[in-house]
């Protein structure tokens, strides 16, 4: 599995960006915190439901706790101390 979750948080994203349907994000896990791969599956309001990719749990999260799968480049990566994703 090449999933990855951040130690680090990723920078936020502006409040105009828009997470739609099918969006691949990094979102905040909230029992440890960390972010991970997820998929954005449905938007709720002001809240999000997100699936993190690799595992299939789902998750109603918050805009903050979102940020765009691209902020996080393969440069940032290597920058940031990246752990390999197990069991959530």
């Amino acid at each position: 599995d090449d999933s990855l979750a951040l130690a680090a948080e990723p920078s936020p994203v502006n409040e105009s960006a828009a997470f739609h349907v099918g969006a691949k994000v990094w979102a905040r896990f909230d029992e440890d915190e960390l972010f991970y791969e997820a998929v954005v599956t449905e938007r709720r309001g002001s809240k999000f439901l997100v699936t993190f990719t690799g595992y299939g749990n789902e998750q109603e999260t918050l805009l903050e706790h979102l940020r765009p799968h691209d902020a996080v480049t393969q440069e940032t990566v290597q920058e940031m101390n990246v752990v390999p994703q197990t069991a959530v």
